[in-house]
């Protein structure tokens, strides 16, 4: 029973360690990507399709604020491969972006 509890105990620092680095990271993109779009610019990230990210209010907030879209490409579709080059990797991504052209 100790050992499972101390398991939990071990995931849920992992997890709360992860979660501040991601915020760390959120919040200089979102600063970063700000001053990219006040200049005329624009700014394209990926993640995951399955990725727990696209959920958080504060992202939807940020990615609806300044227009982005979302694509959702194959990682197949583009011919990608496993590390031995035999098999076609099975993976989605969403590209949120602001740039047309990545749209179409």
């Amino acid at each position: 029973m100790a050992k499972t509890s101390s398991s939990r105990g071990r995931r849920q620092k992992a997890f709360c360690s992860r979660t501040r680095v991601f915020l760390k990271l959120w919040k200089n993109f979102v600063v970063l990507a700000e001053a990219t779009l006040q200049k005329g610019g624009h700014v394209a990230f990926e993640w995951p399709a399955s990725c727990s990210y696209w959920h958080l209010y504060y992202v939807k907030r940020f990615l609806k604020k300044h227009g982005f879209q979302k694509v959702l490409i194959h990682a197949c579709a583009f011919g990608m491969r496993d590390s031995k080059g035999e098999k076609l990797i099975q993976k989605a991504w969403h590209i949120a972006t602001t740039l047309p052209s990545l749209i179409d």
